[in-house]
């Protein structure tokens, strides 16, 4: 698991593997055009939101710029700053 990103905020440029997309509606969206069995296969994206889940874990909702049309919400470990 990478280090969670500390300097993340809203308006950012991060990037995300597919390893954390697989539990979000983007695998279905991205499959047919990139073959994700690809190493180091990662999109990169900009955050627009953030909040607290019941957990206190931090989520952040991001738009990609392979998927300009949604938002997906991920966990803050999963986000790389850029």
């Amino acid at each position: 698991m990478p280090v969670m990103g500390t300097n993340l905020d809203n308006n950012l440029r991060v990037s995300v593997s597919t390893h954390f997309l697989k539990r979000t509606r983007a695998m279905a969206l991205l499959e047919e055009r990139f073959d994700f069995n690809a190493p180091r296969l990662s999109f990169n994206g900009i955050t627009t939101g953030k909040s607290v889940d019941h957990h206190n874990k931090f989520l952040f909702e991001a738009v990609l710029d392979k998927l300009p049309d949604d938002i997906l919400t991920l966990n803050r470990s999963s986000l790389q700053y850029e």
